[in-house]
């Protein structure tokens, strides 16, 4: 059967171009596609289109399908566009999403490169990967790592992002089609199980906590990063911000706040203090003289050391003692949010770990959350708060009808200063 259009490339062009005439005319078209099978999808869809509005009339309708010159911009030339548009993201976590495209397309492609066959291709080599493993516990790595890259990069291509690359002349019609095969493609829950957390057990967990106490002696920067993932459920990345100004007294309650680079962004961090971890700390700092001025940071050296070298200590800590959790710092989160829960709700958890739903609490941090729970009167852990003030009581003796001192609250009259008598 013959075709009914001809699909075909012009010499120093990259899309595929497709003519066909229909009733007495013409057509030249190109599909903006390097891929040929995208290309060929492309074609027909397009061959429908203009048939339909020729028979109809329409001829307003072949307008969108008419030749556009092709974008010649470079994953280089996407990402520079990337790192400046109104993404949620932050600056490390841009990098990182950057990073994770030039998996599929490197820097010097064409944005016409990112087509559906190239994000199908990637998934399929994962799985073969991944049907190679030597037991399923590893093959469901590989497909969560490929699910892991494919949803950074996919996070480039939002709404706001995909407006911000149309303003520069960056978009290209493919990455719809590229968006849209990757989630199409990428591993179900089927195929990729859970992760399996193996929580530490109580005994790992006490010796942890009075090994914790101890490392004050020791280790100052050790001792506070891991004192404020118990009390406030930090994530490394914010415990290397934290300044000691972040430290505050709010509604009675002690709370660590302040704007700050979060997980999706830049964002305000509020959280409430943790018993009995938050005092325990707050004693070492008093008795050790710790405490810095507002601007300083909890964690002292280099930048190098705060955001990573810390946090490999910490984890090379834990693992000593015992926990075989996939994210060691997280756990310790993990670990305080699950008292939380248990001694408050779910609901409560949620805010101070700081999630978007319930639901994320529930499905990711769960596995310390004892099936049978403890009586939450019994419970060590509580909010912190601030201790009352206990006023002097009032003498029986003083004549309050001439108060010395601001207020008439019974002080002690000034010298030289004359009574005040009441008619």
């Amino acid at each position: 059967m013959k075709s009914k259009f001809r699909l075909f490339k012009r010499p120093g062009r990259d899309a595929y171009y497709f003519e066909f005439t229909f009733r007495g005319s013409r057509y030249l078209r190109c599909t903006e596609c390097t891929d040929a099978a995208e290309a060929q999808k492309i074609a027909k869809a397009k061959y429908a289109a203009i048939t339909k509005a020729v028979i109809t009339g329409e001829t307003a309708a072949l307008d969108p399908t008419k030749l556009r010159q092709a974008v010649a911009g470079t994953i280089a030339d996407l990402i520079a566009a990337y790192k400046d548009s109104p993404s949620d993201a932050n600056t490390k976590t841009r990098k990182r999403n950057a990073n994770e495209l030039k998996r599929f397309v490197p820097e010097t492609g064409s944005i016409s490169q990112l087509t559906a066959t190239v994000v199908r291709t990637f998934f399929a080599d994962a799985n073969k990967d991944a049907m190679a493993q030597a037991d399923q516990i590893a093959a469901a790595s590989t497909r969560r790592t490929a699910n892991s890259i494919w949803r950074k990069t996919k996070s480039m291509f939002t709404p706001k992002c995909v407006e911000h690359y149309k303003a520069r002349n960056l978009y290209h019609p493919v990455l719809d089609e590229f968006v849209k095969a990757g989630d199409s493609a990428k591993f179900t829950g089927r195929t990729v199980p859970k992760i399996a957390y193996n929580p530490p057990s109580d005994d790992i967990v006490q010796k942890t906590l009075t090994a914790w106490e101890a490392l004050a002696d020791v280790d100052r920067n050790l001792y506070l990063a891991i004192g404020h993932e118990l009390a406030f459920g930090l994530r490394a990345g914010e415990i290397c911000q934290v300044t000691w100004g972040w430290h505050q007294n709010r509604n009675g309650f002690n709370v660590l706040e302040s704007r700050a680079a979060v997980k999706s962004g830049t964002g305000w961090l509020q959280v409430k203090a943790l018993d009995p971890f938050f005092t325990q700390m707050n004693t070492q700092i008093n008795l050790r003289g710790w405490r810095g001025e507002p601007y300083e940071f909890i964690i002292t050296g280099n930048q190098p050391y705060r955001t990573q070298g810390l946090f490999r200590a910490v984890t090379a800590w834990l693992r000593k003692l015992g926990w075989e959790t996939q994210k060691t710092n997280h756990a310790l989160r993990a670990y305080s949010g699950g008292q939380v829960a248990m001694k408050y709700g779910i609901y409560d958890a949620q805010q101070f770990l700081r999630h978007s739903s319930v639901k994320v609490t529930e499905q990711s941090y769960a596995y310390f959350i004892n099936k049978f729970k403890a009586n939450p009167d019994e419970m060590p852990v509580k909010w912190a708060v601030l201790p009352k003030v206990a006023f002097p009581a009032m003498d029986a003796t003083l004549d309050v009808t001439t108060p010395a001192g601001r207020g008439g609250l019974g002080l002690p009259k000034a010298e030289g200063v004359p009574a005040i008598t009441r008619n």
